[in-house]
């Protein structure tokens, strides 16, 4: 059974996927920009405050669905990563260079925010370090499968999720402000 007649059947979980289209509605009416103050209305301050965050809930959510504790032991890592990169990975790369190229050969740089050019050093930045546009939750997903999934496989047979989860939301806090300093990255 493949997963569009796992969403079809009974297995269909209607606040998921309530939960999943009105995450992706927020991501619209927040990327709207339809007044020069848009940013300071109070619909905006309110989606910002939790649309990435409830994305990254659901993310989560449906990979403890799909992988519960009893069959994270017997994971195998490369597969299950082969199928991530395929899923995520993939329509990233093909995406993100899209847009790389619409920007770089048909908008003019005082028309964008953030201007690119048609450079190799500038796809690369654009492709591994600020990617563009709204893409940037998919390599963020796909490095949070990375380092949680390995620390999840390693805990599954015991019960220390609990620290587990403290020690990585800790080692985040810790790192998220000072992430752009350690790696100074530079625009090209």
């Amino acid at each position: 059974m493949d997963w569009s007649e796992k969403l079809i059947g009974k297995n269909l979980n209607r606040q998921i996927c309530f939960l999943s289209s009105f995450a992706m509605l927020l991501v619209v009416i927040g990327h709207s920009d339809i007044t020069d103050d848009f940013k300071e209305l109070f619909i905006y301050k309110w989606v910002y405050g939790f649309h990435m965050p409830l994305f990254f809930f659901v993310s989560g959510f449906l990979f403890a669905y799909t992988t519960p504790k009893e069959k994270l032991g017997s994971l195998n890592l490369g597969t299950f990563f082969k199928k991530k990169l395929k899923r995520l990975l993939v329509p990233y790369l093909f995406f993100n260079t899209l847009y790389f190229l619409i920007k770089a050969t048909l908008i003019s740089p005082d028309q964008m925010q953030h201007p690119v050019e048609l450079t190799f050093d500038s796809f690369l930045y654009y492709t591994f370090v600020n990617p563009i546009g709204y893409l940037w939750f998919l390599p963020s997903l796909i490095v949070i499968f990375l380092i949680a999934v390995p620390a999840f496989k390693m805990f599954a047979a015991s019960n220390h999720e609990r620290p587990l989860l403290v020690m990585l939301g800790v080692w985040g806090g810790v790192f998220y402000p000072i992430m752009p300093d350690l790696f100074e990255f530079k625009r090209p």
